[in-house]
C-alpha cells in the first residue's frame, strides 16, 4: 500500500432509494443491495463507477445480504422476509431458492464456499445450516446455543466457517463435519455484527457493539488481538487484498483503517453522514475501499500517493 492515508474517489449520492445494507465488489463490479428491494452492479473499473446494471428483485421487503462468488457468475441474495435466491449473474436470472418447507425459523445471513458448491446461513433461532447450492438440499446443521445468527463467514481456504451471534457468541466450525469446534472470547454478552477471515485464513476478525476488532487464530481459537478505537457499534469490517490491513465501519459513521502487524489505527475517515452497514475492499489497481450505508449513498476511497 503507497500510504495509509485515503481520500474521497467518488461519490455516488442516492445510488439507491433506502438504505444500502450490503456491498461486495469483483474485479470488475461493485454490487449493491438495498431496503429498496434492488441488486444493482456498478462499474469498478472507471472513475465514473458508472451504473451497469439493476436487478428489481422479488425480495418486497428489502435485502440485506448478499454472497457472491469469486468468479462474479453466482450470487445468493436474503431478504427480511427471510428468502433466499440464487442467481446466475451471466444471465441476470434468478435460478433457485433455499427453502425449509414447513419451518417457522428463517435464513438472516449468508456465506458461499470458495468453489461455490456450498451455501452456509445463519438464522433468527441461532441455527447454522449447510446447503448444497446445485440442489438445495441441506447437509449439515448446528443448533449452535439458540442465540439469533447475525452474521457468518467460510474461510478462504474452505476449512472453516465462522459464525457470530446477538448474545456476544462467536463459533467457528468444520466445513468437513458441519460440527462446531471453538467458541471463542472477545465480545462478552455484545451482539457480534461482522465476522471474516484473512485472505491466508490464517486469522479471523470479528466486530460489534463491543467497539472492538477481535482478531483469533481459528486453528487454535487463541485471541491474539483486540483493537480498540471506536466508540459506537461496529457493523462490518474487510480485509485488504494482501491481508496487511482491515477496514471496520461503525454506526457513527466512521471507517477506521488498522495495520494488522502493528494492531494501530493508521487512518479514520469520517465524511459519511449517517451508518455505514458495510465496507469493502478493492479487488484490483489502486488499494482503496468503498462505504454504503444508511443514506443510500455510494463513497469510493483511494489511498493517498506516496511523496
Amino acid at each position: 500500500m503507497p500510504s495509509t492515508q485515503f481520500l474521497t474517489a467518488h461519490h455516488e449520492p442516492s445510488a439507491h432509494s433506502s438504505d444500502i445494507y450490503s456491498s461486495i465488489l469483483t474485479s470488475t463490479h461493485l454490487i449493491t443491495a438495498s431496503g429498496d428491494s434492488t441488486i444493482k452492479f456498478w462499474d469498478a473499473a472507471s472513475p465514473e463507477h458508472t451504473l451497469i446494471n439493476t436487478i428489481e428483485t422479488p425480495h418486497a421487503a428489502g435485502i440485506h445480504h448478499l454472497a457472491v462468488n469469486a468468479e462474479g457468475n453466482r450470487m445468493v441474495s436474503v431478504g427480511f422476509a427471510g428468502e433466499v435466491i440464487v442467481w446466475d449473474l451471466e444471465e441476470m436470472k434468478e435460478v433457485g431458492r433455499i427453502e425449509e418447507p414447513g419451518s417457522k425459523d428463517t435464513a438472516w445471513s449468508i456465506a458461499l464456499s470458495p468453489d461455490t458448491k456450498t451455501l452456509a446461513t445463519t438464522s433468527y433461532a441461532g441455527k447454522m445450516t449447510i446447503y448444497d447450492l446445485a440442489s438445495s438440499s441441506r447437509l449439515a446443521s448446528d443448533d449452535t446455543r439458540g442465540s439469533f445468527g447475525t452474521c457468518i463467514a467460510y474461510s478462504p481456504d474452505g476449512r472453516y466457517i465462522a459464525t457470530g451471534h446477538q448474545n456476544g457468541g462467536l463459533y467457528i466450525f468444520s466445513t468437513e463435519t458441519g460440527r462446531m469446534f471453538h467458541s471463542l472470547p472477545g465480545h462478552g454478552s455484545n451482539t457480534v455484527r461482522g465476522v471474516k477471515f484473512s485472505p491466508g485464513s490464517s486469522l479471523l476478525a470479528s466486530v460489534g457493539d463491543s467497539e472492538t476488532i477481535c482478531l483469533h487464530d481459528p486453528r487454535s481459537g487463541e485471541q491474539v488481538a483486540s483493537l480498540t478505537g471506536h466508540n459506537r457499534w461496529v457493523f462490518a469490517l474487510d480485509w485488504n487484498r494482501t491481508g496487511e490491513y482491515i477496514a471496520s465501519a461503525a454506526v457513527d459513521g466512521k471507517v477506521k483503517v488498522w495495520d494488522v502487524r502493528t494492531r494501530e489505527c493508521v487512518c479514520t475517515v469520517s465524511d459519511n453522514e449517517g451508518p455505514v452497514w458495510d465496507v469493502s475492499w478493492t479487488k484490483t489497481g489502486i488499494e482503496g475501499f468503498v462505504t454504503v450505508g444508511a443514506v443510500g449513498d455510494v463513497r469510493w476511497y483511494r489511498a493517498a500517493a506516496s511523496e
